[in-house]
């Protein structure tokens, strides 16, 4: 079990990091396995602040419903509004996102990111964070006219492209490479006098893959629309009346189709 402690890192010195604080403390007394993700581990590899309204949390599905049960044992409030990918905890204003998957289920948190983690101070508070490399993989998929997440990436590579396991990034890119390039080549427009620090080797493969590949039908002979994957919104067009599968769905993604549907209403709605 990871302890708290109080003397290594920056006291919490608002009302929400005292709640952050305070959150964390709880999962580490009942073993829950997590990391701190998203823009707080972004901006303890960057060194930039973070830009975020409330923490968030990854954890392997498995870990998800102790998590809540400990957390609503110790006084916060809980809930699952979207059970296939997240929950939250919160007390007053703030909160907690507890994250187990994409949304689009593009990813799934393994207990080998957290094997990977590193462990830091946060708020006097003993937490593991999340790897660069998963760090990096979990926003590659966030280019949504809301979020966007680009930005984030570049600064990651910016801070860490040297000591980056490139291997490892290829691995968790898997099938969906594709994305990973994106990245690397809109690094190397960014910052020119950088692009030596990603290894050679891995962009020719990847060019290589793009300029072999073949177009893939969907079901039926159908085409896929993987924009969904990407955006919430942009691409929901193409799957609704343009006659495209949705990459999010089995067999192209982890969903199914009663898994996603709150998720599109809720996000039609503005509610998320």
């Amino acid at each position: 079990m990871i302890e708290s402690h109080g003397s290594a890192g920056l006291a919490p010195d608002n009302r929400s990091e005292q709640f952050y604080c305070k959150v964390l403390g709880v999962l580490n007394h009942h073993d829950i396995r997590f990391m701190v993700g998203g823009s707080h581990a972004a901006s303890h590899y960057t060194g930039r602040p973070p830009h975020t309204k409330d923490l968030d949390i990854f954890l392997p599905p498995s870990q998800v419903d102790g998590a809540l049960t400990s957390l609503a044992c110790a006084g916060f409030e809980t809930e699952r509004p979207f059970p296939f990918w997240l929950a939250k905890a919160h007390r007053g204003d703030d909160f907690v996102d507890l994250i187990s998957r994409a949304a689009s289920g593009l990813w799934e948190v393994e207990e080998e990111w957290l094997a990977n983690a590193s462990t830091i101070d946060l708020w006097g508070v003993n937490v593991l964070v999340s790897a660069v490399e998963e760090l990096i993989w979990t926003k590659a998929a966030l280019m949504d006219r809301e979020r966007y997440d680009g930005n984030d990436i570049l600064h990651l590579l910016q801070a860490n492209a040297s000591e980056l396991d490139w291997e490892h990034l290829r691995y968790l890119a898997g099938p969906d490479w594709r994305l990973l390039l994106a990245h690397l080549t809109l690094f190397g427009y960014v910052y020119p006098d950088l692009m030596t620090l990603v290894p050679k080797p891995l962009l020719a493969e990847l060019s290589l893959h793009l300029l072999s590949d073949h177009p893939q039908p969907g079901r039926d002979d159908e085409p896929v629309c993987r924009g969904t994957l990407i955006s919430n919104t942009q691409y929901q067009v193409d799957v609704e009346e343009l006659g495209y599968c949705d990459a999010r769905l089995r067999p192209w993604g982890r969903l199914e189709p009663e898994e996603l549907r709150p998720w599109v209403d809720a996000v039609k709605r503005g509610d998320t």
